[in-house]
């Protein structure tokens, strides 16, 4: 199973750089992504050979763009992406929909293609001299059911044979599992055990019939790097409010704390305490973002230890879509990242170490829940 990390969820060179180096795969969706790879690549190392296009809808400027890197293997979802793509050299992967109601974010409302009809857009790209390396699908973000793999890679296989068997040289050989896994072990090793069991059955299938074995690919991205960066915040305000006490920090939902926003994220947080400091009493609190915004709201707790100003709190795993989709709304710059390039998991070795067992969990409040 080759993993092609999903450039999405945290863009960040450093990252990439270190994922490279372990040689994994990119999916890239854009031309600033697809140029991001193309920078880590070392001379004479095609980037095509490291990057999965996987955007099923292209603009022609992008579609251009991915020439120019070599024509890595692409996406579609429709038969009018593939008469943008007639003349695109990589081949495609065919995306199809698939049973994702289980997700807290599914993806088969705008992209995948109707499994039924696989014939059809098959024989089209056959008609086009376009050659089809495989299916890809994804059972959307934050998907606990491992069994939503299994149903979706039989389905696919059985796209696979629908087109091996009735399109002559059409021999897709590839399966593309998607996304959609956590940095979490129990749920990984939940996933992996549907998908490890159905690779097995599928494989086995093709070997009794003397067929070539079905080459799995990936493209996780919270995986790799959900856990990669740790986030300090500063306490800048605190006043007495109807809500108990109410802070303010250094940073917003409209930044790092836009994961909350767009990707449901629950963030953990604690206070840095000193070496020999005790747990402050606790109390009714809310905290908010440093914006103008009353929308700006993180989160509200009835119990919650008491902050001063000057306080700094640790936000561990805060790697996928937070920085990636952060903005500098009313004038607030992104924070600097630092790296220490002696330390390869820097949280695992430095921070985690002195991690409380208890740490409070963020209760992500909207604006309309929040002051109704």
């Amino acid at each position: 199973m080759k993993p092609f990390y999903a450039v999405k969820s945290n863009p960040d060179p450093h990252l990439l750089h270190h994922l490279y180096d372990a040689g994994l795969g990119f999916d890239c969706a854009s031309k600033r992504e697809l140029l991001s790879i193309e920078e880590l690549c070392r001379p004479h190392e095609p980037s095509s050979d490291r990057i999965l296009y996987a955007n099923p809808c292209k603009s022609e400027h992008d579609i251009l763009a991915a020439e120019d890197m070599g024509s890595p293997p692409t996406v579609v979802d429709s038969i009018e992406e593939l008469s943008k793509v007639e003349k695109y050299a990589g081949g495609v992967y065919i995306r199809i929909a698939v049973d994702d109601c289980g997700s807290a974010m599914p993806f088969s409302s705008k992209f995948g293609y109707d499994a039924k009809n696989i014939l059809h857009i098959g024989e089209t790209a056959r008609s086009l001299d376009i050659a089809i390396h495989g299916i890809s699908f994804h059972v959307g973000s934050g998907c606990l059911n491992g069994s939503a793999y299994k149903h979706a890679i039989f389905s696919a296989y059985n796209c696979i044979r629908t087109l091996s068997d009735n399109i002559p040289y059409t021999l897709p050989q590839t399966i593309d599992i998607g996304g959609g896994f956590l940095a979490y072990a129990p749920d990984f090793r939940n996933k992996a055990l549907h998908i490890r069991e159905t690779m097995i059955r599928v494989n086995k299938r093709e070997l009794a019939e003397r067929r070539e074995a079905i080459r799995f690919v990936a493209e996780p991205g919270r995986f790799f790097s959900s856990n990669s960066f740790d986030f300090f915040v500063q306490v800048i305000g605190k006043k007495a409010s109807a809500h108990g006490w109410s802070y303010t920090i250094d940073d917003s939902i409209y930044g790092q704390f836009s994961s909350i926003l767009f990707d449901q994220a629950t963030p953990v947080w604690f206070r840095v305490r000193g070496d020999d400091e005790a747990p402050r009493d606790t109390s009714k609190g809310v905290i908010f973002g440093r914006t103008c915004d009353s929308v700006d709201v993180i989160v509200r707790a009835d119990s919650m230890e008491e902050l001063e100003v000057g306080d700094w709190l640790w936000f561990p795993y805060m790697g996928a879509y937070t920085r990636a989709t952060a903005t500098e709304f009313n004038g607030f710059p992104r924070p600097e990242v630092f790296v220490d390039d002696e330390v390869a998991d820097l949280s695992h070795v430095r921070f985690l170490e002195a991690m409380p067992r208890g740490l409070e969990y963020m209760a992500p409040v909207t604006a309309k829940s929040f002051w109704t």
